[in-house]
This record gives structure tokens, C-alpha cells and sequence, in this order.
């Protein structure tokens, strides 16, 4: 129902009200809404502007606070000496864990030490760990990415439960933040919990879960072996092989060519990780083995198999893309495209 509608319906109630077929009567009741209409209308007005004047008034005295702050902070990452002041309440103790955490991220050593015991101290780590047991998921969300900045070995054992959460967003945050931590891997029963969780992830997190193994791997990346040993159709065995290459960990490559050599037992998406992997470790040994690879039945294999055999063994791979020119398939031309681009810039 429009406004001019509801006009007509209220206009009509009120003459059914009054009963009567005077003019005048019918003037003062059409008046009488119009001007309620006017006073409606000023009301939101000045509704309106008083608060756009107050925002920018406190966005004004927000600045100047985190100016104060950051001051603050600058002297605290010098200063080792503790603090006794007590955290701030409202939006100001608000604002000051906000920019405590942004500062304990980006800063190293005894610095970031200092920070992260005044993170403590002011309760913002217990809060954010309280958060973590909320009803409402997302403010359990909140809470993880809280502690992903913050990166604090004390908060593990708490992210380590989370991983379990119903919620399978806070799950996966939970994992991610708590993989930068070496809690996660200074115990083969931690990390197994880890990847036996991702290995229920579908295929829509799979950058997620690659994220996850990428933070794991950094410390060790010898457990990536395992779940493509088990599974590697999987998710997490896609994963794994797809962070073997980025991590460039030679004591993969067996494993790798394994899989391409017996590409026919093996989904395509896990033979084209394989050989974008092993193009990635650089093994020159491995060129015969993607040269068989050319001529799968799955583009998205050959494409693959033809860009990692370029990086192997650079302008010798004019011959592989000569035969494949004749393919039409959009993956192939596109990786044809790419390897030409590259040799011509190597020339």
C-alpha cells in the first residue's frame, strides 16, 4: 500500500467517524492529517541531522583518542617497565584493545612481548576467550579472528576446542588461527585432531583448509605425506599436494610422481595438483613423467602438465606446446598462452 492510499484510507475512516456531509468537517479532518503528515516529516528531519552532527562530533573525538592511544602504545612497546592503570570502560576500552591488537600483529620480539603482556593484563585476552563460549556464533567469531591477530600460545587450548564448534565457519577460523601457533604441531595428538576435523570440510573451504596446512607446513611439513597417502581424492589430500608444491618439499616428490605415473587410479584435480606440484619443485627428473601427462583425457590435466613441464625445462618445452597447438580446449589454449608468454620473456 502506497502513501497516497493510506491517505485515502485514513480520510475515509474519519468521515465514516464523524458521519456527517459537511464541507467544513471534511476540511479540518484533511487539514488536521496534513499537518500530523508535516510533523512526522519535520520530526524525521531533525532526527536525521541530529544525528549525522552527533556521529561526526564522536567520529571527531574518536580520532583524538586513537591518536592518544597509539602514543600510548609506542611508549609501552619501549617502556618495560609494567603498567598500573586499569582498562578503559566503553568505547574507549573498545578502542584500545582494537588498536593493541592491530599493533601486537605487526610488531616482533621483545616489543611485541611487552604488548601482548598489557593485552593481558587490561583482561582483553580473558574476554576474547569468554567470547569463545557465546551462544551466538558469530560473536564466537569475533572472538577467533581477535585471537588470529593476536597469535598468543596462552589462547590454544581454548582455539583447540573451538575447532570443534557446530559452526563450521568458526571451526575453520579456529583451526587457521590456532595453526600459526606451535601448539599446533609440538604434539602428534593435537595435529592429528587438526587434520582429522579438515578431513570433514567440503570442497567449498578447500581454500581455507589450503591456508590452514600452508600455516602447519611453515613448522613441519612432513604430516602433509600422510593424508595423501590415505586419501588423496580428498579434500585434504588436494590440499596437501597443493601446498607440497607451494612449500616446494622435495620429500614429496616421490609421492607426486607416483600419482602422475599412475595418473589412470587417481581423480583429475588430484593429477593436475600433483603436476602443478612437481613443475613447482623444480626436480628436472620428473619432466619425463608430466611429458606423459600430455596426452590425458582431461584438459585441465594437459594444461597443467604443460605449464609445470615449461617451468622444468624452460624453451625445450617449445616442442610440447607445438603439440598440443591443435587442441582446442579452453584450458589448454590458455596454458599454451601462458608458456609462450614466458618463453618469449625468457628469450
Amino acid at each position: 500500500m502506497n502513501l497516497f492510499s493510506a491517505f485515502l484510507t485514513v480520510c475515509e475512516k474519519l468521515l465514516n467517524a464523524a458521519d456527517v456531509d459537511d464541507p467544513s468537517t471534511v476540511t479540518i479532518y484533511v487539514t488536521a492529517f496534513l499537518l500530523v503528515q508535516a510533523l512526522i516529516l519535520v520530526t524525521l528531519v531533525v532526527s536525521i541531522t541530529a544525528w549525522l552532527f552527533l556521529r561526526e562530533r564522536f567520529n571527531g573525538k574518536k580520532e583524538i583518542q586513537s591518536k592518544i592511544y597509539e602514543d600510548q602504545i609506542l611508549t609501552w612497546m619501549l617502556d618495560p617497565s609494567p603498567i598500573s592503570q586499569k582498562a578503559p570502560r566503553g568505547w574507549k576500552g573498545r578502542l584500545l584493545k582494537h588498536l593493541l591488537n592491530r599493533s601486537i600483529s605487526n610488531v616482533l620480539g621483545t616489543e611485541r612481548e611487552r604488548l601482548l603482556q598489557h593485552y593481558r593484563n587490561f583482561g582483553f585476552l580473558s574476554a576474547d576467550l569468554k567470547k569463545l563460549s557465546s551462544h551466538r556464533w558469530w560473536k564466537r567469531l569475533a572472538a577467533v579472528i581477535e585471537l588470529d591477530y593476536l597469535q598468543d600460545d596462552l589462547a590454544a587450548p581454548a582455539l583447540m576446542m573451538s575447532a570443534g564448534d557446530s559452526n563450521p565457519l568458526v571451526a575453520l577460523s579456529s583451526m587457521q588461527s590456532l595453526s600459526a601457533l606451535t601448539f599446533a604441531v609440538d604434539s602428534q595428538e593435537r595435529l592429528g585432531k587438526i587434520l582429522t576435523t579438515l578431513q570433514n570440510v567440503g570442497p567449498a573451504h578447500r581454500f581455507a583448509v589450503t591456508e590452514i596446512l600452508t600455516r602447519l607446513a611453515r613448522q613441519d611439513g612432513d604430516f602433509l605425506l600422510g593424508p595423501i597417502e590415505a586419501d588423496p581424492n580428498g579434500v585434504l589430500g588436494n590440499s596437501c599436494i597443493t601446498v607440497l608444491g607451494e612449500c616446494r618439499a622435495i620429500v614429496g616428490i616421490p609421492v607426486l610422481q607416483n600419482i602422475v605415473a599412475d595418473s589412470a587410479r587417481f581423480s583429475d584435480s588430484t593429477v593436475a595438483e600433483a603436476a602443478t606440484a612437481l613443475g613447482r619443485m623444480g626436480d628436472p627428473r620428473s619432466a619425463e613423467l608430466l611429458r606423459l601427462l600430455l596426452t590425458h583425457s582431461a584438459p585441465q590435466v594437459r594444461a597443467r602438465a604443460l605449464v609445470a613441464l615449461s617451468r622444468l625445462v624452460g624453451t625445450e618445452a617449445h616442442s610440447a606446446v607445438e603439440a598440443l597447438r591443435a587442441d582446442e580446449s579452453i584450458p589448454v589454449r590458455r596454458a599454451i598462452f601462458e608458456v609462450e608468454s614466458i618463453l618469449e620473456g625468457s628469450s
